[in-house]
C-alpha cells in the first residue's frame, strides 16, 4: 500500500490551472506598414484588442511544464510504501564499567529474557555504556546476541551515561524500548528508560595499588597493597611468582575494611614479581604486576672550567644518566657558568650558576612561579638565593620563576638540532637551599624526561589497564604488543595503549624491545561491591511496533526533474512575429 508522508505536498498542484491559464493568454499584435497585399493571405487571424483569452492549443513546453508540476508535488509529498510486517526495536545499553566483569553472566541473562518476551520480528541493537565504547550487535537474531555478549569484556571506570542513552533514544525512530543494564542501583533513571540492576554484594579482597622504591643501599623493594572491602574478616593466600619461578607464598588475615602493605625485595637478576591472591567473582583485581623502573638511558658530560664538585655528584645521583665525554654525542649537557667571565651556553643542556666566591646579601623579594607544565604543582616559596651578576637573558627565553624583576629560572631555545632546550638556574645553586628543595629536585627530572620522551630506547615502567603511552616511534614504523608472551596487536604510531588486562607487556620494533610494563588494574571504586544490589525499574516496556515503510527513490526522481527542466530549457523554438500589415 502506497501512503503520502507530506499530503499537505499535492497543494503543489495548484500551479497547473496557473500554467493553462498562463498559455490562453496572447500578446497585443505589432503594427507595419507593407506595400504587397498577397501577404494578407498568410496572416493568422489576431485580435487588435490586446491580451485576451483564446483556444488552448496543445504544445510540447505545455505538457512539459504540467509533467515538472505533478512530479514536484509527488516529491514534496513524500509517497512510501507500506509493508504489511511490523518491526519490534529493542535497544539494550549494558553498563561498560569494569565491575560488570563480575556479573557477565547475569546480564547475559537478562538479554535473553528481554529478547524471548520480544516479539518477533525484532530488530535488536545492543551498545556499550561509555561513550567511547562500541556496537555489541545489530540484528534480529537474539541467538546471535547472546554470542556476541560472550567475548564483551566490560573495561571502562565510573562514566556518564547520558550520551548512549540519547543515542538508544534515537534509534528508536518513534516506537520501540529501551533498556539499560547495570550492577548497581540508580536514584534517578532517565525517563522512557526501563532499568534493571544485576548486581549483588559480595566480599572482595584485591589488589589496589603498587609502589618501587629504594634504599639508601640500592636495594630494590615491591610493595603491593591488598585491601578487604567488605565489612567483615576475610583471608587470603598471596603468591609472589617470576620469570625464574615462585618465591614466596603466605596468607594474610585481613580486617573488615583493612589494607595491608606487602613488601617482597627484588632478586638479584630479577627484573619483575606478580603477586596473585586467591580468587574470588573479581577476578581483575586478584593480579597484580610490578618492575623495576628503568628510564631511558642518556649520555651526559659536564661542561665548564673547574666544574663545583657538588654538580658532578648532583649529576651522578639521577637516574639513567650515563657518564661519557664532552666529545661524545652527548643528549645532556651539564654546565657551570660564571657570569663573571661569560661564555657560551650549551645546547640541550642544564645551566648552573656558579660566581666562585660566596655573596653577601639574599633575594627578598617574592617568588613567583610561571604557568609551565615543568612547574606544575611546585612550591618554591622556601627558596633562599643570593644576589649575584646575572647570566645574560635574551629575549625569546621562557622564564619559569621570577624572583622580584630578576629572572631565576628560564628555558633557552637553540637551533642546534632536536634536542635543544636548556634549563638554566640563574642564582647560585650552590650557595642556596635549592638542593634541600623537592621542587628543585623535580624539575631538573621532568625536564631530562622530556629528553628522554623524544629518545628512541629500553625503557621499563609500570602502567594501568588502557593507559595510552607516547612513544617516540615514527609514523612508517611498525610495533608489536605482547601480553604474557602472546601478541595482542600490531600496528604504527607514536601511541601506544595498554591492554585492560593485568601483566607483562612488551612492545617491539622487530625484534629489538623498547618497552617493558607491568599493567595492573587500579580503580579501587570499581572493586567496592558492598553497595551493589538487584533493582528494577520499569519503563515505556509497551511494545510499539513500528511499520516499516521503504520510500520511493525520489533522488531519481529529482534528477528526472532537473533533467527535463533543462531539455524544457533548451528545447528549440521558433519564434513567430506576430505582425498587423497595413496596405
Amino acid at each position: 500500500m502506497i501512503t503520502l508522508a507530506s499530503p499537505l505536498g499535492l497543494l503543489a498542484l495548484l500551479g497547473i490551472p496557473i500554467v493553462l491559464l498562463i498559455h490562453r493568454l496572447h500578446r497585443r499584435p505589432q503594427h507595419a506598414l507593407c506595400t504587397t497585399l498577397f501577404l494578407l493571405q498568410q496572416l493568422e487571424r489576431r485580435s487588435d484588442q490586446g491580451n485576451r483569452l483564446e483556444k488552448l492549443r496543445q504544445s510540447l513546453p505545455l505538457w512539459l511544464q504540467i509533467a515538472l508540476i505533478v512530479l514536484f508535488s509527488l516529491i514534496l509529498s513524500r509517497p512510501q510504501v507500506k509493508e504489511e510486517r511490523t518491526v519490534h526495536r529493542v535497544v539494550i545499553v549494558l553498563d561498560s564499567s569494569v565491575s560488570m566483569r563480575a556479573f557477565s553472566t547475569e546480564a547475559e541473562k537478562a538479554v535473553a529474557e528481554i529478547t524471548a518476551r520480544t516479539p518477533t520480528p525484532m530488530e535488536l541493537t545492543v551498545l556499550e555504556s561509555h561513550p567511547d565504547a562500541y556496537q555489541i550487535y545489530y540484528g534480529g537474531d537474539a541467538d546471535a546476541a547472546l554470542a556476541a555478549l560472550e567475548d564483551w569484556q566490560p573495561s571502562h571506570s565510573q562514566h556518564s551515561t547520558s550520551e548512549t542513552i540519547l543515542l538508544a533514544r534515537s534509534l528508536m525512530r518513534g516506537g520501540g524500548q529501551v533498556h539499560f543494564i547495570s550492577d548497581h542501583a540508580r536514584e534517578t533513571v532517565p525517563s522512557g528508560v526501563a532499568f534493571q540492576s544485576v548486581g549483588e554484594a559480595f566480599d572482595n579482597v584485591g589488589f589496589s595499588g603498587r609502589k618501587v622504591s629504594t634504599n639508601t643501599n640500592g636495594m630494590v623493594t615491591a610493595s603491593v597493597l591488598l585491601k578487604n572491602y567488605s565489612a567483615t574478616a576475610q583471608e587470603r593466600t598471596v603468591s609472589a611468582t617470576t620469570e625464574a619461578g615462585q618465591i614466596s607464598s603466605r596468607s594474610y588475615q585481613l580486617a573488615g575494611g583493612e589494607t595491608r602493605s606487602i613488601d617482597l625485595a627484588f632478586p638479584e637478576g630479577i627484573d619483575w614479581i606478580q603477586f596473585e591472591s586467591s580468587g574470588d567473582r573479581f577476578a581483575i583485581d586478584d593480579r597484580t604486576v610490578i618492575t623495576r623502573e628503568i628510564p631511558v638511558p642518556l649520555k651526559s658530560a659536564v661542561s665548564g672550567a673547574n666544574a663545583p664538585s657538588w654538580m658532578i655528584d648532583f649529576r651522578s645521583r639521577l637516574p639513567g644518566l650515563t657518564v661519557t665525554d664532552q666529545g661524545e654525542d652527548v643528549d645532556v649537557m651539564f654546565q657551570s657558568y660564571n657570569p663573571l667571565q661569560p661564555s657560551a651556553i650549551e645546547a640541550g643542556g642544564v645551566i648552573f650558576l656558579n660566581q666562585g666566591s660566596v655573596p653577601a646579601k639574599f633575594y627578598r623579594d617574592p617568588v613567583v612561579p610561571a604557568e609551565h607544565e615543568l612547574m606544575k604543582g611546585l612550591s618554591w616559596e622556601g627558596l633562599i638565593a643570593r644576589r649575584t651578576a646575572s647570566i645574560p637573558v635574551a629575549a625569546e627565553d621562557e622564564v619559569l620563576l621570577w624572583q622580584g624583576d630578576r629572572p631565576m629560572i628560564w628555558l633557552r631555545q637553540s637551533d642546534e638540532g632536536e634536542q635543544s632546550e636548556s634549563l638554566v638556574f640563574n642564582f647560585d645553586v650552590q650557595h642556596s637551599n635549592a638542593l634541600r628543595l623537592p621542587a628543585f629536585v623535580v624539575l631538573v627530572h621532568r625536564y631530562l624526561n622530556e629528553i628522554r620522551s623524544e629518545s628512541l630506547g629500553f625503557r621499563s615502567e609500570n602502567t594501568e589497564l588502557g593507559q595510552t603511552l607516547s612513544l617516540p616511534i615514527a609514523n612508517d614504523q611498525k610495533w608489536t604488543l605482547w601480553l604474557d608472551g602472546t601478541q595482542q596487536a600490531h600496528t604504527g604510531g607514536n601511541l601506544v595503549k595498554m591492554p585492560n588486562e593485568p601483566g607483562m607487556v612488551e612492545v617491539k620494533l622487530g625484534e629489538e624491545i623498547i618497552l617493558r610494563a607491568a599493567n595492573a588494574f587500579a580503580d579501587t571504586r570499581e572493586a567496592n561491591f558492598t553497595s551493589a544490589a538487584p533493582a528494577e525499574t520499569a519503563g515505556d516496556t509497551k511494545s510499539e511496533s513500528t511499520d516499516d515503510g521503504d520510500r520511493l527513490p525520489w533522488l531519481a526522481s529529482l534528477l528526472f526533474l532537473i533533467g527535463l527542466g533543462l531539455f524544457f530549457w533548451l528545447w528549440p523554438t521558433q519564434t513567430t512575429a506576430r505582425t498587423s500589415i497595413t496596405s
